[in-house]
């Protein structure tokens, strides 16, 4: 598990997670994240995200491709205009 809750995080560079490939649960909740970006590549055993309470605007579906065993996705409490089709 990785908890990065309330930490006032305004972003998070590309790839900034890809050593962690057993990580299982990610926690970036009650931040101030605007974009996911990549992040979440290479994350292929992630079973839970949360991002709720950040501001992020857009949901891409690039973003979740490798995230094959994912099975819980928080983004309650944002600011979500726009959804990427199949995502």
């Amino acid at each position: 598990d990785l908890d990065l809750s309330s930490n006032n995080i305004e972003s998070i560079e590309e790839f900034a997670f890809s050593y962690l490939k057993n990580l299982r649960y990610l926690r970036l909740s009650k931040n101030k994240l605007k974009t996911i970006g990549n992040i979440l590549k290479n994350l292929t055993k992630l079973h839970s995200i949360s991002f709720n309470q950040n501001k992020i605007v857009e949901l891409r579906s690039s973003w979740f491709e490798s995230l094959k065993l994912l099975s819980s996705i928080v983004f309650n409490e944002n600011l979500i205009e726009t959804i990427e089709p199949k995502t």
